[in-house]
């Protein structure tokens, strides 16, 4: 029997302007290079709110309140439950941690697709709830 998905945020962090918080993973990491919302896995006893604080503070440096969870979907290979989360900036500008983060920046949902490599099934998932 297959082991269940583990459990992952993405964060979706919003300015007033419509652009998304976007980064692109540092080398080390998995998919490195590739640009996502920012994202990590929900540790064991924790909740989805406190994950996407606590890795917006370890990735970012940034302080976030959780607001709502947007959808569901799995990663492209399966092995995680992705919970989309919007949140919203406390105070500050991100000052990424350079062993998770090689780069970020402020992206308008359009500018998304020619960011690469990236993931095709976020970018379907953010059209989706841009147009909801």
């Amino acid at each position: 029997m297959p082991e269940p998905p583990r459990e992952a945020v993405m964060i979706l962090i919003r300015r007033a302007d419509g652009r998304l918080l976007v980064v692109r993973r540092a080398a080390g990491r998995p998919r490195a290079g590739y640009w996502s919302p920012p994202s990590g896995r929900i540790e064991a006893g924790e909740d989805a709110a406190s994950a996407v604080r606590r890795e917006a503070r370890e990735e970012l440096g940034l302080e976030v309140r959780p607001l709502r969870e947007l959808a569901r979907s799995r990663s492209d290979d399966g092995a995680f439950l992705l919970r989309w989360w919007e949140a919203e900036a406390v105070a500050g500008e991100p000052l990424p941690d350079p062993a998770e983060v090689a780069e970020w920046r402020w992206a308008a949902p359009a500018e998304l697709p020619t960011l690469g490599p990236h993931f095709p099934e976020h970018l379907q998932l953010l059209a989706d709830l841009e147009r909801r």
